[in-house]
């Protein structure tokens, strides 16, 4: 559709340029949806380039196209020039529309996700609280652009460490999009999963596992069993039930983790021996040696392809799988693989890093006791 108008426009005079230039944000719009951020780039450079034989570089229409193509490159993950982007824009809007737009509000909002991204949280909390007062005036209090805010400001203070105003910010994008969406829609899934993180902080590990089974529930009825999004899901279930000391949960939660990366990424992915490596920890803690060793092998053989014999996280299976057979009491193997592990360390890391350090002195010690 968009192709075919352009065709037609490209055959019109200069006065057309404005309906031209709506093709093209058109169809970059389009490419960014399927996740085609080059051509999305290349579509909204050409507009910007039109622009610029009619407009001057601060005309407020030239400040949407700089808005757009910095959103580009804020999804490709280049936050430097998406930063040099939206400042460009920002002054524009700010002349021309005034403080109080929502257009300004929406600048503040992706730049304060950029300086978030970069670890600014001061900077990136200033412009939200910004984002958050103007979208509140035009918007009221229950509109589903006012919860985003809440939900960015919530996470912030979650970094941040405020974790009473975290809970306070969370709250209350939760009630909104619950109004908004409904109770099992898939945007309530996310402020379920904040609040589960902010009760982990705050110690309250049954609410943060009630929360994070809300979050799930409404995940797999939103999205099914094998969405990559679940992955995060069990990952902070793991972790929680990990700090309550229950393994037996642990396990359950890495299999279904490892279960959804075998099925989207398949096995010969270094994802998938990372999961293979956490799946085999707990086997080994609780004492299930020869299944912790049958993972780690897997693991094993999955990163050597992948990535190389001689990366870093080949010693550190390697290393696992020596802890595995000491606890087995065969000494002779555990030396075997701890040796393989300590080059591999100590030609990437050095003889003085911390990691081979250890390695040498885990060496001494099954020495002396293979001598005993």
């Amino acid at each position: 559709y968009y192709n075919t108008l352009l065709d037609t426009e490209s055959r019109k005079s200069e006065q057309d340029q404005d309906f031209m230039i709506n093709i093209y944000m058109g169809m970059a719009n389009l490419y960014s949806d399927m996740g085609d951020h080059e051509n999305a780039l290349q579509l909204h450079q050409e507009c910007l380039e039109i622009q610029l034989c009619f407009y001057s570089d601060d005309h407020i229409k030239v400040a949407k196209t700089y808005h757009n193509i910095a959103t580009v490159y804020d999804c490709m993950g280049n936050r430097e020039k998406a930063l040099q982007l939206y400042n460009r824009a920002l002054p524009i809007r700010l002349r021309e529309l005034g403080e109080h737009h929502l257009e300004v509000a929406d600048l503040y909002f992706n730049i304060a996700g950029v300086h978030q991204e970069n670890g600014e949280l001061d900077k990136a909390l200033e412009l939200n609280t910004k984002t958050l007062t103007i979208r509140l005036e035009a918007l009221g209090e229950h509109h589903s652009e006012v919860a985003y805010c809440y939900n960015n400001l919530a996470r912030l203070q979650l970094d941040l460490g405020d974790l009473e105003k975290a809970l306070e910010y969370n709250y209350k994008c939760l009630n909104i999009v619950r109004v908004t969406f409904g109770d099992d829609h898939s945007r309530v899934s996310e402020p379920y999963a904040n609040l589960g993180q902010i009760y982990r902080a705050k110690g309250e590990l049954n609410k943060s596992v009630d929360c994070f089974k809300k979050s799930l529930s409404i995940r797999l009825k939103a999205y099914g069993e094998t969405d990559p999004i679940l992955d995060a899901t069990y990952l902070d279930l793991a972790k929680t039930y990990e700090q309550q000391g229950d393994l037996e949960q642990v396990l359950r939660c890495y299999e279904n983790s490892l279960s959804i990366r075998l099925k989207t990424l398949g096995e010969n992915h270094i994802d998938t021996a990372n999961m293979y490596n956490n799946v085999a920890s707990i086997h080994h803690e609780l004492d299930e040696l020869d299944r912790a060793l049958e993972l780690y092998s897997k693991a094993l053989s999955v990163t050597q392809k992948v990535i190389g014999e001689d990366h870093i996280e080949v010693a550190n299976t390697l290393h696992n799988i020596g802890l595995v057979y000491e606890t087995k009491q065969d000494f002779g193997t555990s030396l075997k693989h701890y040796q393989q592990a300590f080059k591999i360390r100590q030609q990437k890391l050095g003889s003085d890093h911390p990691d081979t350090e250890e390695m040498l002195g885990k060496l001494a010690r099954l020495k002396a006791l293979m001598k005993v």
